[in-house]
């Protein structure tokens, strides 16, 4: 692999009574802490850099001699190599009041106005883990997309520059060029909330669905049933992956790997009760009948239960029903779910752990585990005549 080469961005205000070497070393200084390069990077040489702002060499020694001072700069091997990142970057790199930058796709009141309890548990954990560390939170809703590159660029300079790193809970739609921007920060620790990226430098934390999957099909065998329907509902990939987006087939394997055979079918993202009843049509029109549904989350469950009745079909009766966020509070549905708490903490974590060891480029990857809530809502198998 290459030898990694840092050239920091250096603009020279000529008519300021600040010194050239100083404002050179100033913006070096700044280049360094906010990319947060590896030790060893190779550091761009006095030659090349007088060369490029068209100045006297011994101007760049003298900033360059003031990095060196300073920790940020070592020579690489003797003198006259060149100079390297120094071994001490990270030390540089925090600040006497960590703070974070907790991003939301909306403003505050909007995001509330929208939210569930479970989105509202994702806030409140990433700001109790975050105490406990004594982390600061900054919270920031992303501006708007139309903002000129300048804006947005000056959006940017206000936090990154001295955060340990972005918790991104969610995005808009797409194109955001603002959401974009922000991912093209590959030297800020960043990491998405029940989310999935292909930029490598972005950490994650999701959901491992298994044992929650497991748990439900080992209950469903034990109550004679061996076909379950999955209503999935159809998330476009985007820049933000929902983990959601892949829930239902990771469940559905799971399943299968139980014993139990599953089809899966895909609805929009906001059905309409023809939706459903569509849905339902395939699956009880066919040989294939499921004896119990799982549906994407609660809220579908309950609208798949609805359109069961108006068929005279009864939860649990005549099929079982199964769904996901368990906000049922009636405790009727059983349900798989996933702590909020628990992963918005881990992704203050993560954050802790990279402004601690990380390096431009780092990321983690971790999972939260998945419980399954046996309710009244699963009874034993019965067969529904064709067309119920």
């Amino acid at each position: 692999m290459p030898r990694q080469h840092l050239h920091p961005e250096v603009v020279l205000d000529r008519s300021s009574s600040v010194p050239l070497h100083v404002q050179i070393s100033d913006q070096c200084r700044q280049a360094i802490i906010r990319r947060r390069p590896r030790p060893g990077t190779r550091f761009i040489s006095e030659r090349r850099m007088a060369a490029h702002l068209g100045v006297n060499r011994n101007t760049v020694h003298q900033a360059f001699e003031t990095l060196l001072s300073e920790g940020l700069l070592s020579v690489a091997g003797t003198r006259g190599s060149g100079l390297i990142i120094s071994r001490e970057i990270l030390s540089h790199c925090r600040t006497n009041f960590p703070f974070l930058n907790f991003v939301l796709p909306l403003k505050m009141s909007e995001q509330l106005a929208i939210s569930n309890r479970r989105s509202l548990e994702k806030i409140g954990g990433v700001m109790d883990r975050a105490a406990e560390l004594h982390i600061s939170v900054n919270i920031l809703s992303l501006p708007s997309p139309f903002l000129p590159a300048a804006q947005i660029s000056q959006w940017l300079d206000s936090f990154v520059p001295d955060s340990l790193g972005v918790i991104v809970l969610g995005r808009r739609d797409e194109p955001d060029p603002v959401f974009e921007a922000l991912l093209d920060c590959d030297f800020l620790p960043q990491v998405f909330m029940d989310g999935m990226s292909d930029r490598a430098h972005v950490s994650t934390v999701a959901a491992d669905t298994t044992e929650g999957a497991q748990n439900m099909a080992i209950e469903l065998l034990r109550r004679g049933h061996r076909r379950l329907g999955i209503i999935d509902k159809d998330f476009k990939k985007g820049v933000f992956d929902y983990c959601a987006r892949g829930r239902c087939e990771s469940i559905a394997a799971t399943a299968a790997a139980e014993g139990l055979t599953t089809r899966l079918v895909k609805i929009g993202l906001q059905p309409t009760p023809d939706d459903i009843a569509a849905v339902l049509d395939g699956f009880f029109s066919s040989d294939w009948r499921p004896t119990a549904l799982f549906c994407h989350n609660d809220a579908l469950a309950f609208q798949v239960e609805a359109e069961l009745l108006r068929r005279g079909l009864h939860v649990p009766d005549d099929i079982s029903l199964i769904g996901y966020d368990d906000i049922d509070s009636s405790q009727r549905l059983s349900t798989i779910n996933h702590s909020r708490f628990t992963m918005s903490a881990e992704t203050v974590n993560i954050i802790a752990e990279l402004s601690r060891t990380g390096y431009a480029g780092d990321a983690l990857h971790r999972t939260v585990p998945t419980q399954f809530f046996l309710r009244p809502s699963i009874g034993p198998a019965k067969d529904i005549p064709v067309s119920a």
